[in-house]
């Protein structure tokens, strides 16, 4: 009903802009988004769009970082880009960062540490958003 009309894309502005003057310092908003899956044939044009989607509005994924969505019901975890719209020019964070972010996402949104399993050492120093 709504798509098409740019509701999306002017929600989304509205939330990076408000990001942009609440949290000083921010460097930009980070978030996750499903990964294509070559056994869904059926939900991966929408996927592709909303990926598409994020990426038309300058958000990029940590490169080489595979995410997991915690599923806190005993399920198999589901592989996820995170993704970010950096706030000003950034090709790369520390890897360090990117550990430290992605364990306050799974401690502050799902009360689930994960810390054992996060192997960060095969990674290089900084990690590059594409």
């Amino acid at each position: 009903r709504y798509r098409g009309r740019s509701v999306g894309s002017d929600l989304f502005k509205y939330t990076l802009n408000a990001s942009r003057h609440l949290v000083r310092n921010s460097s930009g908003v980070i978030f996750e988004i499903q990964r294509e899956s070559p056994r869904r044939h059926d939900k991966e044009e929408f996927r592709q769009r909303r990926i598409n989607f994020y990426r038309r509005h300058g958000a990029k994924a940590f490169e080489n970082i595979h995410y997991l969505l915690p599923d806190l019901h005993g399920g198999k975890p589901e592989d996820m880009y995170l993704m970010m719209v950096p706030n000003r020019e950034i090709t790369s964070l520390e890897k360090r960062l990117v550990f430290r972010i992605i364990s306050k996402i799974y401690l502050t949104i799902y009360h689930f540490c994960y810390d054992s399993d996060l192997t960060v050492d095969h990674l290089p120093p900084r990690i590059r958003l594409i």
